[in-house]
């Protein structure tokens, strides 16, 4: 009889250890489960910035539209719009970066012809801010509703990346500056074979006709 009783002891014990490990581990799935998926996604972990694409825009303040219209509006007033020298002002000033980045349904920086020169009718291109310098020079006819800035619609031909539009890249990159040299740099290369091609052409049609002369 006492050892029926010790027996049956210590099976309870041996099941209540076993109910008492179940409850542990059904515990940790628990908090695991709401690690992985945060009742509240705010409480989520967020990724950490060495970790995001470094070719997209970098993180700026929110502002509102009015905040936006009155940057523009105190460079129209005490400077101009665009700025001279426009590159590297949208490129260093706190408030033109913010410009520049700034999306919102009154502020959609799309590409839009450039107005007519006052007193004609005539719509005249200008060189490309973003790729254009010294000879190396594009025109386009197009310029951000934004910014103000002329930007080119179409990549150069020949460029590397995803073909986006200098348009485009202004509104994304990071460093304009840097942007700049490398697309003024493709530009020159290009115009440079395309001159090359014209003076292959030239010669080739030269010795053509002096060989049916």
């Amino acid at each position: 009889m006492v050892n029926e009783i010790i027996m049956s002891h210590n099976e309870m014990r041996e099941e209540l250890e076993s109910l008492k490990r179940s409850a542990v581990d059904v515990k940790q799935t628990s908090e695991l489960n709401q690690e992985e998926n945060p009742a509240n996604p705010s409480e989520a972990v967020a990724i950490p910035a060495e970790r995001l694409p470094t070719n997209k825009a970098p993180t700026v303040d929110s502002l509102s539209d009015a905040e936006i219209d009155a940057i523009i509006q105190e460079w129209s007033q005490n400077k101009q719009w665009p700025p001279h020298c426009a590159l590297k002002k949208f490129a260093s000033d706190a408030n033109l970066v913010k410009v520049r980045f700034h999306r919102s349904v009154k502020h959609q920086h799309m590409p839009v012809k450039i107005p007519a020169k006052e007193g004609t009718d005539k719509y005249l291109p200008r060189p490309c801010v973003l790729c254009s310098e010294g000879k190396a020079r594009r025109k386009t006819s197009y310029m951000c509703s934004t910014c103000g800035v002329p930007l080119c619609i179409k990549s150069i031909k020949g460029e590397d990346g995803n073909l986006l539009s200098h348009h485009e890249k202004w509104h994304m990159i990071r460093n304009l500056i840097e942007e700049h040299r490398a697309l003024n740099r493709k530009l020159q290369e290009y115009k440079d074979s395309r001159k090359r091609r014209r003076e292959e052409d030239e010669e080739n049609d030269d010795q053509g006709d002096q060989d049916n002369a």
